[in-house]
């Protein structure tokens, strides 16, 4: 999240799980971000987030959704996306930025105190023309093969 907020050119909210939401900096950044916490375990308020996020799209915000749903411990290989993930923005019919992220995951993998360089390869955006019609589970499958091809050419 920090190597986003580092590069992005134009200013986020963030969607995190909420069992991540009290740890300290990461509290701290969220409220900074005015970021939401959904309760994965909760339908009725994960369902009340994704409203939120729509008509805060709708009216020109942007979210960064770790689609992932928790962290990969395989390196620079992403695990499968969720599909709910995507759903806020096919309801607000808006472009989908994916966004590959390269050696992220070594702050927290290596044992080392060594400066980490974090790569951030923000993709062709996905036009709602491109998805409408597909499922999310087609759309988070798109996007996650489109991130992996990046990853994978950038290492």
């Amino acid at each position: 999240m920090l190597a986003l907020i580092d590069i992005c050119p134009k200013p986020f909210a963030v969607v995190i799980k909420k069992e991540a939401s009290n740890i300290i900096l990461v509290k701290q950044v969220i409220e900074y971000l005015r970021g939401i916490a959904i309760d994965r375990k909760d339908m009725r308020s994960s369902m009340q987030v994704i409203k939120q996020m729509t008509e805060e799209v709708k009216t020109g915000r942007n979210y960064i959704i770790f689609s992932e749903g928790t962290r990969s411990h395989n390196g620079n290989n992403i695990l499968d996306f969720k599909p709910g993930t995507f759903k806020s923005a096919v309801n607000a019919k808006c472009p989908i930025v994916p966004v590959g992220l390269i050696d992220s995951f070594k702050p927290f993998d290596i044992n080392s105190i060594k400066p980490v360089k974090v790569k951030v390869r923000f993709l062709k955006p996905i036009d709602p023309e491109l998805y409408m019609g597909l499922k999310t589970i087609q759309i988070a499958d798109m996007v996650h093969d489109q991130i992996q091809e990046e990853i994978n050419r950038n290492l």
